[in-house]
């Protein structure tokens, strides 16, 4: 009877264990197919939330440029330079900066990062008025280090409108010229947007 009494209250006590133990048991069994940091299941953010994209200033050896050199962005994401070597700057194509023919949308703002000189140093800017933008380095416009940026629909303006040259005499550069290789690298990236339009 004993014996009977012992293995009884070990069954109680085992089913007991068991029942608060189960939950767990079973969750901890179950086979997961997927990890969390596999491609796709990362939270991915809304479709209308801004963006940030990421431009570096470059250069290397003889070659300076923004890298990437043209973007398409939505109105309202932000574009923010990132300075990787040498110096330089981001500036919109605007007579209020050196002078410069207006290349970028009449009711968009202007800017002029100032000139970078730490790496790693950054700026930044939101784009809301939809059209093309032009911009270039200061100290390396006449080198070509020009990039371009398309904020939502690529609409007919300053930033489509074929550059004058005005190649460099005797090596002087005058405040508001487009020197001949800058032009050259505007008329590349106005070719490309206008790849981008429905024919």
């Amino acid at each position: 009877m004993q014996a009977f009494a012992w293995n009884r209250r070990t069954f109680l006590r085992t089913v007991g264990v068991l029942s608060l133990a189960g939950p767990a048991v079973l969750l901890a069994s179950c086979k997961h197919d997927k990890k969390p940091s596999e491609a796709g299941d990362a939270p991915q953010p809304p479709k209308d939330q801004a963006q940030i994209h990421i431009v570096r200033m470059v250069t290397d050896g003889e070659r300076h440029f923004f890298d990437p050199d043209r973007l398409v962005i939505r109105p309202g994401d932000k574009v923010k330079w990132v300075l990787q070597s040498m110096v330089h700057t981001t500036t919109a194509y605007h007579p209020q900066f050196f002078g410069k023919p207006l290349r970028i949308p009449e009711q968009a703002e202007p800017w002029h990062s100032g000139v970078l000189t730490e790496i790693g140093q950054s700026y930044e800017r939101t784009f809301e008025v939809e059209g093309v933008y032009n911009y270039y380095c200061t100290p390396h416009q006449s080198l070509g280090m020009v990039g371009i940026i398309v904020v939502g629909k690529p609409l007919d303006g300053p930033g489509l409108v074929p550059p004058e040259m005005m190649p460099m005499e005797e090596g002087i550069m005058m405040e508001g010229m487009i020197y001949e290789r800058e032009a050259e690298k505007l008329m590349e990236l106005i070719e490309w947007v206008k790849a981008l339009r429905p024919s």
